[in-house]
């Protein structure tokens, strides 16, 4: 059935007052993140806890009244490795919320992910929500997360299992492990499958571009060389 005139108004007020909302709310987080250990950048709340990084996003639905978030965890230790790795040591000096939004970070699916109570539409209200549940998952986590328990989960989520999505994120995490040898089959096998797999492609000087995983495969060849010298 065609859609009535009066339910397209609705329907375009109603998804007006999405987007402000959507446009409100990182204000609003900044605002009740004051104070709480947690910092702030576009809306999403950041922080380092006991050699973890953690990340919370949330963002309003046009569509439906519905504000999922979602929180990101990694080992303070991966980035660093990750950019030693293709050659950009220099971002370890970049602020934590390069981890976040940098071009060159291991991006994680999401660890634990929830809606937020939307009540009155306010966005304060869903801001002081954000955060209350930002604190909870905090908690919860504290003192029982592993880089084995991280490479397991990486391993097993379906976006790594059908996409091969994490690849930085899982050869990185093994290599911060000392399981260089699994690493290294784990890239020879996905560049045979995908000569560009791995997500990421940098430039080299002498004008080559390079893929992740062929820049890992360099880097645990040499370092096992290296070592086998010494």
């Amino acid at each position: 059935m065609k859609e009535s005139a009066e339910a397209r108004r609705e329907r375009r007020l109603f998804e007006t007052a999405r987007r402000n909302l959507q446009r409100a709310l990182p204000k609003a987080v900044k605002e009740v993140a004051k104070k709480s250990g947690w910092r702030t950048s576009q809306g999403v709340l950041f922080r380092e806890a006991e050699g973890w990084f953690f990340e919370i996003h949330a963002v309003p639905w046009i569509v439906e009244t519905k504000t999922p978030a979602s929180l990101n965890s990694k080992p303070m230790s991966l980035d660093p490795l990750f950019w030693k790795i293709v050659g950009l040591d220099e971002n370890i000096n970049q602020p934590l919320s390069f981890r976040a939004f940098g071009a060159f970070a291991c991006r994680t699916p999401p660890l634990r992910e929830a809606d937020m109570p939307e009540s009155d539409g306010e966005p304060e209200q869903i801001a002081r929500a954000l955060l209350e549940w930002a604190n909870d998952q905090l908690n919860e986590l504290r003192g029982g997360q592993s880089v084995d328990g991280f490479v397991d989960f990486i391993r097993f989520h379906p976006n790594q299992i059908e996409r091969r999505s994490h690849l930085p994120a899982l050869v990185t995490a093994l290599l911060l492990q000392g399981r260089d040898e699994e690493a290294l089959a784990i890239c020879y096998e996905a560049r045979n499958m995908s000569p560009f797999g791995g997500g990421f492609l940098f430039m080299q000087q002498a004008g080559e571009t390079k893929s992740f995983l062929d820049l890992a495969i360099e880097w645990i060849t040499n370092a096992h060389q290296s070592r086998s010298v010494n």
